[in-house]
């Protein structure tokens, strides 16, 4: 299991399948804006107001649609 975590370590993304293309997507989008992975056994989702998560852009879905929306695959 893998997850990505905010620069104070609050995971708010978990993937079970990281082979996913979208998955990898998402690490790199999140990781550009500071925040790292980890690969645990067992995750779980926090609910987060820190200072670093605040200031993420949680528009990845939005990219994804942009993507597909340019090559024509949507």
């Amino acid at each position: 299991m893998e997850g990505i975590v905010c620069k104070n370590g609050n995971v708010f993304s978990i993937n079970n399948d990281a082979n996913d293309a979208e998955w990898f997507l998402e690490k790199c989008y999140y990781i550009a804006q500071g925040c790292k992975t980890i690969k645990k056994n067992k995750l779980a989702l926090v609910v987060c107001n820190c200072k670093h998560c605040n200031t993420l852009e949680h528009n990845f879905h939005l990219l994804i649609m942009d993507v597909l929306e340019y090559y024509n695959l949507k």
